[in-house]
């Protein structure tokens, strides 16, 4: 999948914020930050409205709900 760098500014301390929860997920701050667009639009696109601050554990159960289960490697 192309990308292409989109400028975006943040202030430094939600970068911390950022930068420290993408720690905690093991990756990095532009993966979460594009995981975090792609979520919110996919459910925004399905719902076609939203409330800000947008309610991140209804958006994560709706997703994870409409999603077919994974495949784990290695099992049988």
């Amino acid at each position: 999948m192309a990308t292409k760098p989109i400028p975006v500014r943040i202030p430094d301390d939600s970068l911390d914020q950022i930068d420290a929860a993408a720690r905690k997920l093991t990756t990095n701050r532009g993966r979460l930050l594009a995981f975090s667009v792609q979520t919110f639009t996919e459910f925004f696109e399905e719902r076609q409205t939203c409330a800000m601050p947008p309610d991140w554990r209804e958006i994560l159960k709706n997703l994870a709900a409409n999603r077919p289960p994974s495949k784990a490697k290695g099992k049988k």
